[in-house]
Formats: structure tokens, C-alpha cells, sequence
């Protein structure tokens, strides 16, 4: 793999590892990085985990290009459901993981799953004990709540394109790793408003106009 490949555009380097064999780069606001995980379960991009480790309040999006039918890891934070966003239903439903605990949005007739560039925003609030989910900059359903604390993720398990299961990094389910192409991938450790969401979708969507929150 490639240390470091994925760097953080801001000062704190957290900067993220390459271990990908996949070669495209088509992408909506850069070069987006293909994953293809369910035929190598040695691809993966691993993010440091001290990204979410501690924070109680999570934010976290990227842009999604896919047309894989089966479930999905789209990040996972951990190897026992820690903090698992995990697409499911071929790409019109989506479950959140927070250990035990699962919370479950539906898509449809909305669907991640086709072949279009989509925007996803999840946040986790473990002082508001809810989930938030955002397609393409627009709120999906309503909050999810349960009772949360802040994240603990152990070191080397913070991943895209693993649905890990046992230890960090293992294959587990190669089935359900991640299928797609990704692009601009954000963390925030405060979770910003609604019209930020909604105009930092359209900033990228487009490179014609310029909304601001």
C-alpha cells in the first residue's frame, strides 16, 4: 500500500492510507477513487482513527457512484458494529450502526445503488442521542434516536471498503464490502446546519453557481 496517499486538506494530517489495486478515477468534484472490495478484500482505504475517536459529535459524507446490487459497507469504524454505516436492499435502505444498536432509514423510491453520483451526509450526535441522514442535500426521514456515547475506535479500524467482522482489517463478509466509486470525502467533529448541508451539496453538484448556507 501507499502511505498517506489520501491527504487531509486541513492542518490536522489525517491523512489517509492506500491499499487499492482498483484504478479508476472518475470522480464529480476531483479524481474520485474506484473501490472494488467485493472481488479483492484486500482493498481499502484506512483513515485514522482518532478522526472519531472520542468525539460526540460526528460528521461524515462523500460523494457515491455505484451499481452493486448486494449490501454494502459504506464506512465502518470498528470490528464489532462500533460505528457501521452500511447500505442495504440494493441501495434503497440504509443502517446505522452504533454497537448493538441499529437504526434503519428507508431510500426508497430513492436509491444509492444507480449508477449516479449521489451525495451522502450521516451524522451522529451522542449528546442529542440521534442519527441524521442527508441525499444529495436534502433530509432523509427523521432523526433516529438512541442512546449513544462518544466513539471509541480502535487504532487500524477505521475503513472504507470493509464490512469488518472479528479483527480489524479482516475480510469478513466479502460480500457486503464496498462496490463503487467515491469521491471528496469529509469528517467534521461539530455538525453543522441544514442549509450548510444543502449548499455544500450544490457548491459541488455544480461548478456554475454558488450557494452559501
Amino acid at each position: 500500500g501507499n502511505a498517506d496517499l489520501y491527504q487531509d486538506s486541513t492542518s490536522n494530517s489525517y491523512h489517509a492510507d492506500d491499499e487499492l489495486n482498483s484504478t479508476g478515477k472518475s470522480g464529480i468534484v476531483g479524481r474520485g477513487q474506484e473501490i472494488d472490495a467485493q472481488n479483492d478484500a484486500n482493498e481499502y482505504l484506512l483513515l485514522p482513527s482518532d478522526i472519531v475517536t472520542g468525539e460526540s459529535e460526528l460528521y461524515f459524507s462523500y460523494w457515491i457512484n455505484s451499481t452493486e446490487s448486494s449490501d454494502q459497507a459504506l464506512l465502518n469504524g470498528g470490528p464489532n458494529n462500533e460505528y457501521l454505516i452500511f447500505l442495504t436492499g440494493g441501495g434503497d435502505s440504509l443502517a446505522l450502526y452504533d454497537d448493538s444498536d441499529t437504526d434503519t432509514y428507508s431510500l426508497s423510491p430513492d436509491d444509492l445503488s444507480n449508477g449516479a453520483w449521489r451525495h451522502l451526509v450521516v451524522t451522529r450526535d451522542s449528546g442529542s442521542n440521534e442519527w441524521r441522514v442527508f441525499i444529495d442535500g436534502q433530509e432523509v426521514g427523521s432523526p433516529a434516536s438512541e442512546v449513544m456515547s462518544p466513539l471509541v475506535t480502535p487504532a487500524n479500524c477505521l475503513v472504507i471498503g470493509l464490512e469488518q467482522d472479528g479483527p480489524c482489517l479482516s475480510s469478513g463478509d466479502t460480500t457486503q464490502h464496498l462496490n463503487a466509486t467515491i469521491d471528496e470525502i469529509r469528517f467534521k467533529n461539530t455538525i453543522p446546519s441544514d442549509a450548510y448541508v444543502a449548499a455544500t451539496y450544490e457548491n459541488q453538484a455544480s461548478t456554475t453557481n454558488f450557494y452559501t448556507p
